[in-house]
C-alpha cells in the first residue's frame, strides 16, 4: 500500500472521482433530460408500432375475409361451369342422337329409293330384252299366213273393241 501511496496513483483516483462528480451534477438535468427524452420517444414509437401493428391486422382480417369469399365465389363459379357444361353435355348428346336417328331414316329412305329405282330399271331392261328377244323369234319363225292370221285377229279385236 505504501507503494500505491508513493507512486501517486491515490492522488490520480482522487482527481477522478471529484471530476466525475462535477460533471454528475454539472450534467445531471441534461442526463436526466436525455434519458426522459429517450424514453419518450421511445415510448410514442412503441405506440406507434402497436397502432400500426392494429391496424395491419385489421387490414390483414379485411384481406382474410376477402379472400375468402373470392374464394367462395369462385369455387361457386367453377360449380355452376361445370353443371353448366354437363347441361350443354347433356343437350350436345340429345341434340347427335336426334341427328344420327334422321340420318338413319335418311339413309333407309335413300336406300329403299334407290332399290325401288333398281327393281324398276332392271323390270323396264327385262321387258325390253324379252321384247327383243320375242322380236327376234317372231321374225324367225313367223310365216307369211301366219302373219295374215295375226293381221285379221287384230282387225276383229279393234271391230269388237269399237263397238
Amino acid at each position: 500500500m505504501e507503494e500505491f501511496i508513493h507512486s501517486g496513483m491515490h492522488w490520480k483516483i482522487f482527481n477522478f472521482v471529484v471530476f466525475a462528480a462535477i460533471l454528475f451534477f454539472a450534467l445531471r438535468k441534461a442526463v436526466v433530460a436525455f434519458w426522459l427524452g429517450r424514453h419518450q420517444t421511445i415510448k410514442t414509437q412503441i405506440e406507434e408500432a402497436r397502432l400500426l401493428k392494429q391496424s395491419t391486422d385489421q387490414r390483414n382480417h379485411a384481406l382474410k375475409k376477402r379472400i375468402a369469399a373470392i374464394e367462395q365465389e369462385v369455387k361457386q363459379l367453377i360449380d355452376e361451369l361445370k353443371q353448366d357444361g354437363d347441361l350443354e353435355k347433356t343437350q350436345l348428346v340429345a341434340q347427335a342422337e336426334k341427328y344420327a336417328l334422321r340420318l338413319k331414316e335418311d339413309t333407309t329412305k335413300i336406300i329403299q329409293q334407290e332399290y325401288q329405282r333398281a327393281k324398276e330399271l332392271l323390270r323396264n331392261e327385262t321387258v325390253h330384252s324379252a321384247m327383243q328377244l320375242s322380236e327376234k323369234l317372231i321374225r324367225e319363225n313367223l310365216r307369211p299366213d301366219d302373219q295374215k292370221k295375226l293381221g285379221a285377229d287384230m282387225v276383229k279385236q279393234l271391230e269388237q273393241q269399237l263397238q
